[in-house]
């Protein structure tokens, strides 16, 4: 990350997630029915999230899977959820 970048409460509670479960549980349909985010909501963020470099895709098949890029970002998602 070259600047120090905003980071919304749902990118901060996707990352944590993401984070904490296991390979099978990282894919869009998932993380939206945990969180309790609407679907093409959860996928415009991770999208974003992506282009910033916080997260990178993995693609097995026709799933897509999503792991988290660095520990900056995770501290970064605790400050914004404390």
């Amino acid at each position: 990350m070259a600047k120090k970048q905003k980071m919304k409460k749902s990118e901060a509670r996707i990352l944590i997630y993401l984070a904490q479960v296991n390979a099978p549980q990282r894919n869009i349909a998932t993380v939206s029915r945990k969180l309790d985010i609407d679907y093409t909501y959860c996928l415009r963020i991770l999208k974003l999230m992506k282009e910033k470099g916080w997260v990178r895709e993995h693609k097995l098949e026709t799933k897509t899977f999503y792991d988290v890029v660095s520990t900056i970002t995770l501290k970064m998602a605790r400050e914004v959820l404390e």
